[in-house]
């Protein structure tokens, strides 16, 4: 007895005969075997290279050739090396799952049908590697070397970031010409690495001095108007901060614009790269003080002369100041009035307004107040500041008086 067994790539059934000696049959059988599918594997890679953080693609098409139906199909996604990062899977023909690894699922695949799935990895670690995709079912596979396909990368280190961030601040604001003010611009690291900045600040509009630094001996020039502090070390979550002292030299508006210059990481976030302040800078104030000198007219005249002087004691410049004058009321006239002062003779009140007056100068109006023949007794005069431009920060010597004695209508004495 003899037993022939038959297998071809395209036959589903297997007879198997028995032939006894002599011919005869001695018992038959038919068994069905497994199916036959030819399922092969083609892969897509986005790219070799990436950087932690970033993601590599891989398109992955399954076709079965046939003949037969492929079911319990899973195609399987794996990597390896020392590249680490998670596999997303996605497909519209299977159902997928994420991790590290990802297993594509589909019930059954028809002969002559395929269908797309998509691995995406993002790397968590530096290093080489690679991945594979493989298919796997229930059926025979004539042709197996076509199940899976591979793909190498390379991955390195992300690039080291840095967020850093500059602000400015000036105090006192507003200022009077002449005076100092302080600005101060901080440097800050909002990470995620330790890095290296410095910054710019160029000060604009009304002029400015710049002058000392702080801390003393800090890495920073000053030229003109511009203050540059070279590259410092910041750690992550750190910041240091240097101030200059700014001496005004004008009236106007002094804009700071600071700005990050040399940083030696990559910056993700460059909102917070600039940043001004302005400050307010007013004419120096200056302190005007009054005096009244009176004297008499000579004997057989009735009138008094009153000399008003406006002194300048600092420390900025008058631009124009304003000073009344009262006068008693014996006082029928006011004569001999310079530029500059009015006379109210409803109220008997000299009004004079004076010129500029530069610091440690002074200025003087002279004018005659009549006096009627029957004025007797003491008569007093007050001369009192009611503006100034700028600002007077001592009212002080604000105020003066004077005093004369009328004896008769004709005899006057002033002291």
């Amino acid at each position: 007895m003899s037993v022939k067994r038959v297998r071809a790539r395209f036959f589903a059934a297997l007879t198997v005969v028995a032939v006894a000696v002599g011919g005869a049959v001695a018992s038959a059988s038919t068994a069905t075997a497994a199916g036959i599918a030819d399922l092969s594997v083609t892969l897509t890679a986005s790219g070799t290279t990436a950087q932690v953080g970033g993601t590599l693609t891989y398109d992955v098409l399954v076709t079965n050739n046939g003949p037969d139906a492929a079911t319990d199909v899973v195609l399987k996604g794996t990597r390896s090396g020392a590249a680490t990062g998670s596999i997303t899977g996605t497909s519209t023909a299977a159902t997928c799952t994420s991790g590290a690894t990802s297993d594509c699922t589909l019930a059954s695949l028809a002969s002559g049908d395929s269908f797309t799935a998509t691995y995406s990895i993002e790397f968590t670690q530096a290093g080489r590697g690679g991945f594979n995709a493989t298919v796997y079912f229930n059926e025979s596979d004539p042709y197996r070397a076509d199940n899976g396909r591979g793909a190498t990368y390379t991955i390195s280190p992300a690039p080291l970031s840095s967020d850093f961030g500059v602000e400015v601040t000036d105090s006192p604001d507003p200022v009077s010409v002449g005076d100092t003010v302080t600005y101060e611009v901080e440097l800050s690291n909002d990470g995620p690495d330790a890095g290296s900045a410095g910054f710019v600040v160029d000060f604009s509009g009304a002029g400015v001095t710049l002058g000392s630094l702080t801390p003393p001996g800090a890495a920073c020039t000053t030229s003109g108007s511009t203050l540059e502090c070279y590259p410092v070390s910041v750690a992550d979550g750190a910041s240091t901060t240097i101030s200059v002292d700014a001496t005004t030299t004008s009236v106007g508006v002094v804009t700071a614009d600071a700005a990050i210059a040399g940083a030696s990481n990559a910056d993700p976030a460059a909102g917070n790269n600039t940043d001004s302040t302005t400050t307010t800078v007013n004419a120096a104030s200056a302190d005007v003080g009054v005096t009244l000198g009176a004297v008499a007219g000579p004997i057989l005249t009735s009138y008094i002369t009153y000399t008003l002087t406006s002194s300048n004691d600092g420390p900025g410049d008058v631009l124009g100041a304003t000073v009344s004058i009262q006068l008693p009321s014996a006082v029928t006239s006011a004569s001999n009035l310079p530029a500059g002062c009015g006379y109210t003779s409803s109220t008997d009140v000299v009004t004079c307004v004076t010129g500029a007056i530069t610091n440690g100068s002074a200025a003087s109006q002279t004018f005659r107040a009549n006096l009627g023949l029957l004025s007797l007794g003491s008569l007093s005069a007050t001369a009192t500041r009611t503006s100034s431009s700028p600002d007077d920060p001592n009212t002080a010597n604000d105020t003066a008086s004077t005093s004369c004695s009328v004896l008769t209508g004709l005899i006057i004495s002033c002291s």
